[in-house]
């Protein structure tokens, strides 16, 4: 399994590209109101209700952002209205949940269990094949997968699409979606864990550096979270 840094997840050619001074300012005011109202403690609605405005003040309109939909914690719509395919999934944990989110040395957490379920939910249960990015996050730290990975692993796994709809179907003996995760998806994603690479983004140190007059830390954080408006950008 590959782990990106986010200078490395985006292409040499991007990469190189000046950054809008005016966007950067932008993007810097709202990480930094993102961190003076989170503290470690808080409930995650309350956290989620303020990643969600730190996402809908770095992208501009045309580009919805929605919390709690569909059961998905936060979403990037790729155009500006609720019925704009959905572009990105983002499963939220708070702060202090270390139990239920991913970690680089386990991936297998009811975090990316839940990603699964969504995918799923819209590339199967509503061909939704707009999906670009799958994110587990907890303010301080990202893990972002790429959707054609998940195409490649999951979407073409025959015997995991069976259990889906068995599963959405209610022909099977368990119903609720905690024995979905626990019996179907932590099964299959530990069949491919060693193959479903991810960039990781560390925001917390990020930001630390940059109040430490280290700006230029920010900048890859900037083009990668920038990725979503210029799809075609990412490295994968």
């Amino acid at each position: 399994m590959k782990i990106y840094t986010p200078l490395e997840s985006i292409n040499k050619l991007y990469r190189k590209q000046p950054i809008d001074e005016s966007e950067f300012t932008g993007f810097k005011d709202a990480l930094k109101e993102l961190f003076d109202n989170i503290e470690d403690g808080q409930v995650e609605p309350t956290q989620r209700k303020f990643f969600t405005t730190f996402m809908e003040e770095i992208f501009p309109n045309g580009y919805l952002v929605t919390h709690e939909e569909d059961s998905i914690d936060v979403v990037l719509h790729t155009g500006e209205k609720t019925t704009s395919p959905k572009g990105v999934l983002i499963e939220l944990k708070s702060t202090t949940n270390k139990d239920e989110m991913v970690t680089k040395e386990d991936i297998n957490r009811k975090a990316l269990q839940e990603l699964l379920f969504y995918y799923l939910n819209e590339r199967k249960g509503k061909q939704n094949n707009s999906i670009k990015y799958l994110i587990a996050c907890n303010i301080y730290e990202c893990f972002v997968w790429d959707a054609q990975i998940f195409e490649k692993t999951f979407f073409k796994n025959k015997p995991l699409l069976k259990e889906y709809d068995d599963f959405v179907n209610k022909r099977l003996d368990f119903t609720t979606r905690e024995e979905f995760y626990e019996q179907i998806a932590k099964k299959y994603i530990d069949e491919v864990k060693d193959y479903l690479d991810f960039t990781y983004i560390n925001i917390q140190d990020c930001y630390k550096q940059y109040l430490h007059n280290s700006e230029k830390a920010l900048i890859p954080l900037f083009k990668l979270i920038s990725v979503p408006l210029k799809w075609d950008e990412f490295k994968y």
